[in-house]
């Protein structure tokens, strides 16, 4: 099963939305409005009218990056519950943890490194207890800012994810396999094991991703008879000292005189 496990339907239409998916040719979706389930239903029915299998989820957008919670049951409760911040535009984290965990469910976490509508989490997803998942593939960006994220997901013990990240105009271009049978909301949730599904990226075949990872540039080799890499010492520029001559003589520097010899100063 190929599944996108954050769409975020924005102003699209249900009818706009279930269009969309299907001409990406996936075959699931977790539809995850943000901070609101109230036209949730909606979305779903559309989508499963044009064959899509349809689940339900939402999308809590934080100062930095947005986190995804999936019930394991479509209920009352799910629906009843506020997915709304109290005072603020944005979720602080550790109130979003806290809405998260009253109901049973999973907890995944979009792209930490790729730049997208917001700014990045970065390396505080390496602070979020609770997590299942994360996304590691959203079909653009830097390949080494996906490896941060591979590296994350396996540091944590979480499940990397594709998914167009809540992005409705890059549906299909990476997504989340899902191996063994999949139809009801806890059945997903139980799929999300790192080793029952792995991201995707679809290429659109005239503009392929390019995933090289830069390599950093390296300082020249080093010589025989060089220290550090800066050549030796006589062949760098600078003043001629010349040599030292008897008696501890250097050049331009006259006679060394003994402590006796010097002259004494008045106090």
């Amino acid at each position: 099963m190929l599944i996108d496990l954050h769409v975020n339907p924005g102003d699209l239409s249900p009818e706009a939305l279930a269009k969309a998916v299907a001409d990406a040719g996936l075959d699931a979706v977790v539809v995850t409005p943000t901070d609101r389930v109230d036209r949730l239903d909606a979305y779903l029915d559309a989508l499963e009218d044009v064959g899509v299998a349809a689940f339900g989820g939402v999308e809590l957008l934080l100062d930095y990056g947005a986190l995804v919670f999936v019930p394991r049951e479509l209920d009352n409760a799910f629906y009843q519950a506020t997915w709304s911040p109290a005072t603020a535009r944005t979720w602080r984290l550790d109130e979003a943890l806290a809405a998260a965990a009253r109901l049973p469910g999973v907890l995944l976490c979009e792209h930490p490194y790729q730049r997208g509508a917001r700014d990045p989490l970065g390396d505080r997803v390496y602070d979020i207890r609770g997590l299942v998942g994360l996304e590691t593939r959203i079909g653009h960006g830097t390949a080494s800012r996906d490896h941060l994220a591979d590296a994350a997901a396996d540091t944590l013990g979480l499940a990397r994810l594709g998914s167009s990240s809540g992005d409705s105009a890059r549906l299909g271009a990476a997504v989340t396999i899902v191996s063994g049978e999949v139809e009801e909301q806890h059945q997903l949730c139980d799929a999300l094991e790192p080793n029952r599904c792995h991201p995707l990226e679809l290429d659109d075949p005239a503009a392929p991703r390019d995933r090289r990872t830069p390599v950093l540039d390296r300082p020249p080799p080093r010589r025989d008879g060089d220290r550090d890499g800066r050549g030796p010492r006589g062949d760098r520029p600078g003043r001629e000292r010349g040599p030292r001559g008897e008696g501890g003589e250097g050049k331009g520097r006259g006679p060394r005189r003994d402590a006796k010899d010097r002259p004494r100063r008045d106090s």
